[in-house]
C-alpha cells in the first residue's frame, strides 16, 4: 500500500502491512501484538507519513454505528464535567479567523435547555455522517464543528475546534481498547484532559473504539438555527479555505498569553504568516495557499522531507519577526510510527 493514499495531504512512501476495516474486524487482529507493533488511522488528516518505509502493521478504521445511549451507560456518565476551553478564536474579521455573528446567541439558548440525550458513534465514523444524524435526531452540540476532515476517533482524540468551542463541551466518555491488556473499558471525559488540540488520549497505548456524546434536545426552532448555522458555516469554510490536497490547518491558533506583549489582539495563525509573506511559498510540490496562509497544499508528489522544511522555514520566520513560536498541528510520522518532534524556537 501506497501510504500517500491514506491521508489527506497525500505524503507517505510504503505501508508494506495495511489492512482496514469496522471495528470488529480489527479488533480481533490486534491480538498479541504489542503497542509497538501497530498504528491506527482515521480519516488520515494532520498526518504526514514517512517517506519511507512504515515499519509497524496499518490499521484504518471505518465505518460504525451511531446510536441512542442505553439508560445504564448514559447514567453513568450522567455528571460529566463540562469542559469549556478557550477554543484561541475571537471575534475577529481579518486573515485567518472565521467568526459567526449569530452563534453566541444560539450557544445561550441552547445551554438554557435542561436534560441531556446521549449517543454512541463507533470511532470508524465519518465526522460529516455524525454531525448529519444527530441534527436528524433532533440533537444540537456538534453544528459547530463543520467541514473537518476526521473520523469520530480522530475528532475526540485530538480535541477538534470550531468557531469559540471545542469538542469536549459534548463528549461525556470515551471507550478504549488498550492495547498492552487487551481489554476494553470506558474513560470518563473528566479524566482525559481535554485542552486545545490535546488531550490524555495522546500518546497512549488505547484505541478508541466508541465515543458517548451528550447532546441538547433542541425545540425546532432551535434546531432549525443550528442546521442553518451548520450550513453557514461549512459554507464559509469553503470559501475562506483551499480545496486540493492538504492536511488542513497546518498551525494550531495563539493563546491570549502569547500575544500579550504584541501590538496586536490577532490570534489567528494565519494572520501572521500573512504578515511574513508565506502565502505561495513553495518547497518542491508543495505551496502555501494564497486563499488562507496556515493551509499548504501538495500540487504533485512532495515528501514529508519537503513538508517539515516548509513548516520549519514559517516557524522561524514568525519568530524572527514577532517573537512568537507557532505549534504544528501536523503529526509528521517517523518510519517507526512516531511523531517527530519540531525544533525549538
Amino acid at each position: 500500500m501506497q501510504g500517500s493514499s491514506l491521508t489527506t495531504i497525500k505524503i507517505g512512501g510504503v505501508v508494506p502491512s495495511f489492512e482496514s476495516g469496522r471495528l470488529d474486524e480489527i479488533l480481533p487482529k490486534l491480538a498479541g501484538l504489542s503497542p509497538q507493533e501497530i498504528r491506527v488511522i482515521g480519516g488520515g488528516s494532520n498526518l504526514a507519513l514517512p517517506d519511507g518505509d512504515l515499519v509497524p502493521r496499518l490499521f484504518k478504521l471505518q465505518g460504525g454505528g451511531i446510536e441512542l445511549a442505553d439508560e445504564a451507560l448514559s447514567g453513568r456518565f450522567a455528571n460529566r464535567a463540562t469542559q469549556v476551553e478557550e477554543a484561541r478564536y475571537l471575534a475577529e474579521n481579518k486573515e485567518g479567523v472565521l467568526a459567526l455573528s449569530e452563534s453566541e446567541q444560539l450557544a445561550h439558548n441552547l445551554a438554557a435547555i435542561q436534560g441531556q440525550v446521549y449517543i454512541v458513534a463507533d470511532a470508524g465514523v465519518p465526522w460529516a455522517a455524525l454531525v448529519a444524524k444527530s441534527l436528524q435526531m433532533g440533537l444540537a452540540g456538534l453544528q459547530w464543528y463543520a467541514r473537518i476532515p476526521c473520523q469520530v476517533g480522530g475528532a475526540v482524540y485530538n480535541n477538534i475546534h470550531g468557531e469559540k468551542h471545542l469538542l469536549s463541551e459534548v463528549v461525556a466518555a470515551v471507550e478504549v481498547f488498550n492495547v498492552t491488556s487487551a481489554t476494553t473499558y470506558w474513560i470518563p471525559a473528566s479524566e482525559l484532559a481535554f485542552g486545545y488540540d490535546t488531550s490524555a488520549l495522546q500518546g497512549k497505548p488505547w484505541l478508541i473504539t466508541r465515543v458517548l456524546f451528550a447532546l441538547t434536545p433542541a425545540p425546532t426552532p432551535l434546531l432549525e438555527q443550528a442546521k442553518s448555522l451548520y450550513q453557514t458555516w461549512t459554507s464559509a469554510k469553503v470559501k475562506a479555505q483551499p480545496a486540493g490536497a492538504n492536511c488542513g490547518s497546518v498551525f494550531q491558533n495563539l493563546t491570549s498569553d502569547q500575544i500579550q506583549h504584541l501590538p496586536t489582539s490577532y490570534t489567528a495563525a494565519g494572520w501572521f504568516l500573512d504578515q511574513v509573506g508565506a502565502k505561495s511559498e513553495r518547497e518542491g510540490d508543495l505551496v502555501v495557499s494564497d486563499l488562507h496562509a496556515n493551509f499548504i497544499t501538495n500540487t504533485g508528489e512532495a515528501t514529508q522531507a519537503q513538508l517539515l522544511t516548509l513548516i520549519e522555514r514559517l516557524r522561524l520566520r514568525v519568530h524572527q519577526e514577532f517573537g512568537v513560536t507557532l505549534h504544528p498541528e501536523v503529526y509528521a510520522w517517523d518510519e517507526y510510527g512516531n511523531a517527530r518532534p519540531w525544533q525549538n524556537l
